[in-house]
Parts: structure tokens; C-alpha cells; sequence
């Protein structure tokens, strides 16, 4: 989830949001939701430490963060590549104002996704929702 600020010729600020389960049980959302989405407790097999889930949390995106600020977006993106398992695969992405569907190519150098449709051409995604999985 990012908010941004912007000028036509400069970024101002980019907030950066993100939602994590931790403790829920899956039993507890609605049923169209039980299949597609987990938590941290369910993935673990118990419940973990908010606290400690919250420092190793940060901890990486500093990290990160200090990757990008010494090496450029570059070095993220193909250490992003080893842990990505989409690449190759149906994607689906829907926008404010469309749908993409197709194989997923991976990330630009600028972290759009990029998605090759059925008539050949690759589009570039900067924001929407992603689907992937079977049946796409």
C-alpha cells in the first residue's frame, strides 16, 4: 500500500503501508477469503510475538533500504529476482481503469511489474492488485 506526494518533475514523499496477519485465525474470515488468504500463527503453527515479528520486520527493511541508498535500485531488484518464484507464471493484475492478464516477465529497472498478454505485447504495471496462481 503507497501513498505518494508528487510534482510533474520530482517525487516529494512516498509513505509505504503494508497489512500483516500475525496471530489470526483463518477460521475467523469470511469463507471466499479462507482459501486465499493466511497468517503468521497458521503458517507457523502457533502463535509468535508481535513485538519480535515487528523488530525482524524492521530490521529487514533497513537492510533493504541501505542496499537501495548505497547500491540503486538495481542490486534490490536482482536479489528481489531469488526470492520471486512468479516469474514466468499467469498473472492477473486489475487497475483503477483495467484488468492485465498474461505471464509474468518480472520487474523493470524501475520495479514495474511486466506482464507479456496474449497478443505478444508486454505491458508495464505500476500499481494494482496481482493475482496469480491456477486457473489463470
Amino acid at each position: 500500500l503507497t501513498e505518494m506526494h508528487s510534482e510533474p518533475d520530482r517525487v516529494d514523499f512516498v509513505v509505504l503501508g503494508i497489512g500483516v496477519n500475525i496471530n489470526m485465525d483463518v477460521s475467523t474470515l469470511p469463507g471466499e477469503l479462507r482459501t486465499r488468504a493466511t497468517s503468521i500463527k497458521e503458517e507457523n503453527g502457533g502463535a509468535v510475538s508481535r513485538t519480535a515479528f515487528t523488530q525482524a520486520l524492521y530490521s529487514c527493511l533497513e537492510k533493504w533500504y541501505k542496499l537501495y541508498f548505497d547500491k540503486g535500485f538495481e542490486a534490490v531488484r536482482e536479489a528481489w529476482r531469488g526470492f520471486f518464484t512468479g516469474e514466468g507464471r499467469p498473472v492477473r493484475v486489475r487497475t483503477i481503469d483495467r484488468v492485465v492478464e498474461g505471464i509474468c516477465m518480472g520487474l523493470d529497472r524501475d520495479g514495474a511489474l511486466l506482464v507479456r498478454t496474449r497478443s505478444g505485447a508486454v505491458e508495464r504495471v505500476v500499481s494494482g492488485d496481482l493475482t496469480t496462481g491456477p486457473g489463470l
